[in-house]
């Protein structure tokens, strides 16, 4: 959602409700009015003491800094009641507390370190103080006013930590003032601005918050200098990707049949074909592009058909005629187009009865390629019944590996794990292609069948030349969740594997089951797994597979 519709309704509401929660604690040291001006001088002072280097929650700032900065600040705003700077502490003091206890606005994170509960709160805030600011002034006394909106711009127009605050001040703002904003971003001085284009990427996106601005030809100009971009910047591949990103973006604004049109104005191959129908479909030309893409199915060239086909899957218009259209290329003549067809029913989510028979059918195809996509389609379309599951069994014994490994795959999705599915692939951890038995592992662990001879079958994978195969393998035990003393050394051993990902996969597993095993080991397994984690934790050098070696010891000492 734009910031302008967060920001006027989510976030003002929000705050609003948090304000009243104070107030319903019985408290009079505030109303309501001066609880939001100290709540936005403070987010304003916090604001700028943070930087880029932040994630969701907002700049950290000691409790004693904090304190003082709003006693300061309650000693102007009850300037009437003449306080001391004591008693406004002890107000500030009772006032945090109430912040951090009742609202949630501030928290506390780390001793005496406190931050908004996410920095969205700050940056809002930190815009209405700003806003506070221009509007308590004499607009008819030139030399005291200063435009304090467009001063902020010019100063931290190019500074990550600011971009989201200069957004909300501009999306708050009528279109005279909000054009005069996007003006002073277009007219800033930035000696990279002829190699990076900054300012046209700010002020698009400040077009993005779907802003009304009195000046048309500043809109004209953005959208042609964007356009002008895209045409210029084919071998800049950063560029590009931003051009594209930001036009991609003026999507359901009132700028996206203008954005539209001046690309649709270009002379005809200026822009790549392909890239240009993206950019329609992004906005809001969907389904005319869906057509375009069906009258192609009918081009003499393969390769003109297969990235049709393809395009089409990917665009998630499933309408029974793209349905239509797309089971007729099954019977193209090139292996390529029936692939890629193939690919785009599975992608495009209608399993319907005539859909699952076409896709079985193809498993008979004399390519490899359609074979291995009809597999694939079906299990993404998530309908196993006894026939497909049958038919995806049948493909186990195919010739080709590629083609095995996607029906393994899809019979793992389709979560049908009867004694005859758990047998056949139980089977393919014999094949001999490393990624037949990578994707059988992830199969029966995918089917939540852990009987005896599962366990036994998916511990021989431990020892397989693959590093992947017995990542897989481990992965599957700790999701079957059948422990015993055997499987936890033999995890145990795993620990020692020469690959950093097979054990962190070990230490998932432990984790996965520690928490079922704790209490049924014997204490000197017990006390290996417990050895063995902590010798890991202390020399293990990834972070991913320390994280899985804390939750196991978590799971296997400090759960309840």
């Amino acid at each position: 959602m734009p910031l302008q519709r967060l920001s006027k309704v989510g976030l003002t509401l929000c705050v609003e409700a948090l304000y009243a929660c104070v107030l319903n604690t019985g408290t009079t040291l505030f109303v309501q009015n001066q609880m939001r001006r100290l709540m936005e001088q403070v987010a304003y002072w916090v604001h700028t003491q943070g930087g880029t280097g932040e994630q969701q929650g907002g700049t950290l700032i000691d409790r004693d800094e904090l304190v003082a900065k709003l006693a300061k600040d309650i000693q102007k705003l009850k300037r009437r009641e003449q306080l001391e700077f004591y008693e406004a502490e002890a107000e500030a003091e009772r006032f945090l507390d109430y912040i951090r206890d009742r609202t949630g606005l501030l928290n506390e994170q780390g001793k005496d370190r406190y931050a908004f509960v996410h920095k969205t709160f700050q940056e809002y805030l930190t815009a209405c103080e700003i806003l506070y600011r221009e509007r308590n002034q004499d607009l008819g006394d030139p030399e005291t006013y200063k435009p304090e909106v467009v001063n902020h711009i010019r100063e931290h127009s190019h500074n990550a930590h600011w971009r989201e605050v200069l957004l909300l001040l501009v999306a708050q703002q009528p279109p005279k003032p909000a054009s005069r904003c996007i003006k002073t971003i277009l007219q800033y001085s930035d000696c990279y601005e002829k190699y990076l284009h900054r300012n046209l990427f700010f002020a698009a996106s400040c077009l993005a918050e779907d802003v009304e601005i009195s000046n048309a030809q500043v809109v004209e100009q953005i959208l042609e200098d964007l356009v002008a971009l895209e045409i210029e910047a084919k071998t800049l591949s950063s560029i590009q990707r931003q051009v594209s990103k930001t036009l991609s973006s003026l999507a359901a604004t009132q700028y996206e049949p203008i954005a539209l049109q001046h690309l649709m104005n270009v002379p005809e191959g200026t822009i790549e074909e392909d890239r240009l129908r993206n950019y329609r479909v992004e906005l809001g030309d969907r389904l005319n592009v869906v057509e375009e893409y069906l009258l192609l199915f009918a081009d003499p060239d393969p390769g003109v058909r297969y990235r049709a086909a393809e395009a089409v899957g990917n665009l998630g218009q499933g309408s029974p005629e793209v349905i239509e259209k797309l089971l007729d290329l099954f019977a193209a003549p090139d292996p390529v187009v029936r692939s890629s067809a193939a690919f785009a029913v599975g992608n495009l989510g209608q399993g319907s009865p005539e859909v699952m028979e076409k896709l079985l059918d193809l498993f008979a195809d004399p390519d490899s390629v359609v074979r291995y996509s009809a597999a694939e389609a079906v299990g993404n379309l998530g309908q196993g019944s006894p026939e497909v599951i049958e038919k995806l069994l049948d493909l186990f014994a195919d010739p080709d590996s590629g083609v095995r490994y996607s029906a393994a795959e899809a019979v793992g999705n389709l979560g049908q794990g009867s004694p005859e599915v758990m047998e056949k692939l139980l089977d393919l951890f014999a094949d001999p292609d490393s990624g037949v038995r990578y994707r059988a592992a992830f199969a029966v662990g995918n089917l939540g069948q852990g009987s005896p001879e599962v366990m036994e079958k998916l511990l021989d994978l431990f020892a397989d030349p693959d590093s992947g195969v017995r990542y897989r393998a481990a992965e599957a035990v700790g999701k079957l969740g059948q422990g015993s003393p055997e499987v936890m050394e033999k995890l145990l051993d795993l620990f020692a594997d020469p690959d950093s990902v097979v054990r962190s996969s070990a230490a998932f597993a432990v984790g996965k089951l520690g928490k079922n095993l704790k209490g049924t080991l014997d204490s000197e397994v017990d006390g290996n797994v417990l050895e063995a984690l902590v010798n890991w934790l202390e020399t293990h050098p990834d972070l991913e597979g320390v994280a899985n070696a804390v939750d196991a010891l978590w799971s296997l000492i400090a759960e309840v």
